[in-house]
């Protein structure tokens, strides 16, 4: 369970040095207690996830070098470990088929890569909320 007082891992799977430091900015101001880790691509993710699979929360881009981020989220999907961990995709590309796409893969979410740092802070306060609300389910 997300707590306030712990400090917590975020997984950004983006190769955007750019988007990579706003997001980390933005992650920092609304969620101090989360620490950004990042991943250049989808099998560095993977690598990632193997290693240490704790983030409370994933966000990716879809268009990735090497493997990408659809392809990741499929392989994820399939690693009977990683399967609960809630996974937000976050691209440029909001096409209906795309955001289906994902949510068939298993996304947790879909959200619209904005170069608003307000757009951006609010779309992490959803993600988090998501996550509150979705460990408060009785199983």
């Amino acid at each position: 369970m997300i707590s306030l007082n712990e400090r917590k891992n975020c997984l950004l799977v983006d190769d955007d040095m750019d988007d990579q430091d706003i997001f980390k900015f933005a992650l920092n101001r609304v969620f101090p207690e989360f620490r950004c880790i990042i991943a250049e691509d989808g099998d560095v993710a993977i690598r990632i996830l193997q290693q240490d699979s704790s983030p409370q929360f994933i966000v990716m881009d879809i268009n990735l070098p090497r493997l990408n981020g659809l392809d990741c989220l499929a392989a994820i999907r399939k690693i009977h470990d990683l399967q609960e961990i809630p996974i937000f995709m976050y691209s440029t590309c909001g096409q209906s088929d795309i955001i289906q796409k994902c949510m068939s893969l298993g996304a947790s979410g879909f959200y619209t890569k904005s170069s608003n740092l307000t757009d951006l802070e609010n779309s992490l306060r959803d993600i988090v909320s998501l996550i509150k609300t979705s460990q408060e389910k009785p199983a």
